[in-house]
This record gives C-alpha cells, sequence and structure tokens, in this order.
C-alpha cells in the first residue's frame, strides 16, 4: 500500500493518466497486441532476452504506471474478478500464482494466509485450497528467479501451517527463460490428485504428495537424507540436463565451505559422504534451492522432490 501510494502521488496530472491508461490498453487490446500476447503465452522462450530488450523492457512498463487502473494495484483482481463470484457454488480452490511476487518474497506466507482466510470469509466456509509450488525459472525479459527459493520455501510454510491447504511441486517442469511453464500436464494431474485424497476421498488415490526431506542425520562422514511420501523409494531418472543430478540439487557446506561429496540412493533415503562432513563443526545441506533446476530424483510414482532450504544438520 505504500508503494502504491508513493506511485499515486507521482500522478501530476489524472485526466492525462487517464487517457495514457486508456491509450495502453487500446494498444494491447489491439489485434497486434492480442497476437502478441498469445505468442508469449503459447511459445516457450528457450534463449535469454536479448540485452536490447533487458534495457527496453523497464522502460516500457514505466509507460504504464500504477495507478487506479492498474492491474497489479492492491485488491484489484480480488475486487474485478473474484469478488463478482463470490460464493457461487464451489468445492474448494485450485491456485498458481506467486511469479510477481518475487519483490516481495519474505511476506508471501503471510500474504497467502490473508487470502485464503477473505476467499474463505466470502464463500461462507472453510473451503480446500490447493495451489503450486513456484516452477523452476532462470530470467524472462527483465525478470530473474533469484527470490524464487525464497518465495518456494514461503509457500511451503502456508502449506503446512494453514488449515486445509495443500501445495503441489512441479519443480521437474519449469523454463529456464520463461516465467510461464508450458508444461500443463503436471501441475494439472498434481492438483488434481490432491483433490481426490483429501477433497473427495478416494480411497484408490494412492499418491498424492510430493516427496519431501523429513530428516537430516549426521553420521561420522555421511549426510543420511530421509524422505516422507516415497513408500516404494526414490530413484533418478536420467535426464540430459545440466540442471540435474544428486551433485547439483544437494549441496552441503562444511564449516561455510562448500564441499562435493559421493551421494547413493537406498530405498526412501539419500546418503551423502565426504571426509569433510566429519571433519567440520558445522554442516549445512539444502537441495533444489536454486532459482532454476529441474529436479530428477522422484518418487518411484513419478513425483519429484520438493526443495529444501539451507538449513543447519544438528
Amino acid at each position: 500500500m505504500e508503494e502504491y501510494d508513493a506511485a499515486f502521488s507521482e500522478i501530476k496530472d489524472l485526466e492525462k493518466y487517464y487517457q495514457s491508461d486508456a491509450a495502453y490498453r487500446a494498444r494491447t487490446n489491439s489485434e497486434t497486441g492480442q497476437k502478441t500476447s498469445d505468442n508469449i503465452m503459447k511459445n516457450e522462450s528457450v534463449k535469454p532476452a536479448s540485452p536490447l530488450l533487458k534495457v527496453i523492457m523497464p522502460i516500457f512498463l514505466k509507460m504504464h504506471p500504477m495507478g487506479p487502473h492498474h492491474e497489479w494495484r492492491p485488491a484489484g483482481v480480488y475486487y474485478t474478478m473474484l469478488r463478482p463470484i463470490a460464493g457461487f457454488t464451489a468445492r474448494g480452490f485450485l491456485f498458481y500464482q506467486g511469479c510477481s511476487d518475487d519483490t516481495h518474497a519474505k511476506t508471501y506466507a503471510h500474504l497467502m494466509e490473508v487470502l485464503i482466510r477473505r476467499w474463505r470469509k466470502d464463500w461462507k466456509e472453510e473451503l480446500p485450497f490447493l495451489f503450486v509450488q513456484l516452477a523452476p525459472f532462470g530470467e524472462w525479459n527483465a525478470s530473474t528467479g533469484k527470490n524464487y527459493p525464497i518465495l518456494r520455501a514461503q509457500q511451503q510454510y502456508a502449506a503446512d501451517h494453514i488449515p486445509n491447504c495443500h501445495m503441489a511441486s512441479i519443480m521437474d517442469a519449469g523454463s529456464r527463460y520463461d516465467i510461464h511453464p508450458k508444461t500443463k500436464r503436471q501441475p494439472g494431474e498434481r492438483l488434481a490428485a490432491l483433490a481426490l485424497h483429501y477433497v473427495y476421498q478416494d480411497p484408490e488415490t494412492t499418491v498424492f504428495e510430493a516427496p519431501r526431506i523429513r530428516k537430516v542425520q549426521r553420521d561420522g562422514d555421511r549426510l543420511i537424507v530421509k524422505f516422507d511420501y516415497a513408500p516404494e523409494g526414490l530413484e533418478l531418472v536420467p535426464n540430459d540436463s545440466e540442471f540435474s543430478g544428486l551433485d547439483f540439487l544437494f549441496r552441503v557446506w562444511a564449516d561455510r565451505k562448500a564441499v562435493k561429496f559421493h551421494a547413493e540412493i537406498e530405498e526412501d533415503t539419500v546418503i551423502l559422504s565426504s571426509p569433510k562432513i566429519q571433519e567440520a563443526k558445522e554442516v549445512y545441506l539444502s537441495f533444489a534451492n536454486r532459482p532454476y533446476c529441474i529436479v530428477n530424483l522422484k518418487a518411484k510414482n513419478g513425483f519429484p522432490a520438493r526443495p529444501y532450504p539451507k538449513r543447519k544438520v544438528v
């Protein structure tokens, strides 16, 4: 709200702002504007934006400054898209959002809780809320995924602490150079699995959660990393990505220095070993805690393991 007030205070001529806003919407809603938008949404970017585009994009965004009609204004989407349908019969919510909140990553869990509470109040029912954790992402135009690890940790915190709230992970389905992943099957099927289990209590849906690290134990020169939600064990699915593999996804620090390690999978456990682990006073571990990576450590059901933020091993 403070940022919005500051932006609004910079508008010196409100009538001129409305004229500029109307012109912007006419451009984006024109046939050319729609074709450009459709192309962005349908076709995956497979290379980074040119240096020129990275310079032009912030300038372009400034041509449509924050103000009373801006689609990103506080509660703008809520009042124009959600509130008009509030109260219609629903069994729950499916939600995928977060990429535009990277500038406020550390407040995301709190905002999510407020949003869910508001929506449930509008429907007058504690409806289940199922959402998707942010996909892997590197850079797109002038945006980067540098704060995505923080956002994903906030999303996991929200799933763990908000009642009747569950999260699908798609850490195997992102795009390095596209903020809008074009692979839709994984989020759709994984949200469906959550709904079948938690909302409809379908007895045949036995696979519904992605593996997650439950416990990390230090044993001599080894770290024993145990996972939940991998009843048939874990496996490393081969691929040709340089951003996969146990030695890339796991990161180990011994006395604040990154160390190399040997990794082995034993059923629902991954064992990391290095002499540096035994010698160190303090050891830290993370998993898939990167803006962009393709998680190929999966449960036998095909669900990828969830990210694990950097934490001290005690």
